[in-house]
């Protein structure tokens, strides 16, 4: 399956020139012209990287980072900007993005950009799996080890019934226990069955 990639930018042109590129780099592409329009895309799929330009419309690009950072943890976000700084750089590490993309971009330098987000967004999407099966096992680890400990509480009591009845046995009167030996020898005669043939 080829990688998914979202480009969201205000500017036909862009949205073109980046479609028409990454399709041949061997991406998918799909491309969104706003904020509502890209996050209703995020809700209904999965994208390895999104391209999106931080001065799109009137709102700002940075809380659409965060929006899609929080609808798909796994996507390597990758702002768009014609005014880099050390500032942008910051605000877009600190919101979530992976890396940012200065307008105008290079071509050839903006295809190792995303082709390192997408792989950014496979080892993220493998983390997370081994980090559920861990979770998994651990769960079932603690569920076993809680039926062992059951089980060895339920022999304990057992083991402690049985000494308390043995306990009782040897405390009990003479006169009971000589009781008991009567019925013993009583049953013994009354189940005696003589050889016959002898």
């Amino acid at each position: 399956m080829r990688p998914k990639i979202l480009v969201v930018d205000d500017e036909l042109f862009i949205r073109e020139l980046l479609h028409e590129f990454l399709t041949r780099s061997g991406y998918n592409v799909v491309t969104a012209a706003e904020s509502h329009e890209a996050l209703r895309k995020i809700e209904t799929g999965e994208y390895d990287a999104v391209l999106v330009d931080l001065r799109i419309g009137q709102g700002c690009g940075f809380d659409l980072v965060q929006n899609i950072r929080h609808l798909s943890p796994d996507s390597a976000i990758l702002p768009m900007t014609g005014y880099p700084s050390v500032d942008t750089a910051r605000d877009a590490i600190r919101h979530g993005a992976f890396d940012y993309i200065v307008k105008p971009f290079r071509l050839k330098e903006l295809e190792v950009t995303v082709e390192a987000a997408v792989a950014e967004c496979r080892r993220r999407y493998e983390n997370r799996q081994v980090k559920e099966r861990l979770t998994e096992l651990e769960a079932k680890i603690a569920a076993m080890n809680m039926r062992e400990s059951r089980q060895k509480l339920t022999l304990k009591r057992g083991a402690e019934e049985g000494q308390r009845v043995a306990q009782g046995l040897d405390d009990a009167p003479e006169s009971n226990r000589r009781r008991l030996q009567n019925r013993r020898e009583t049953a013994a005669v009354e189940n005696f069955q003589p050889d016959l043939e002898s």
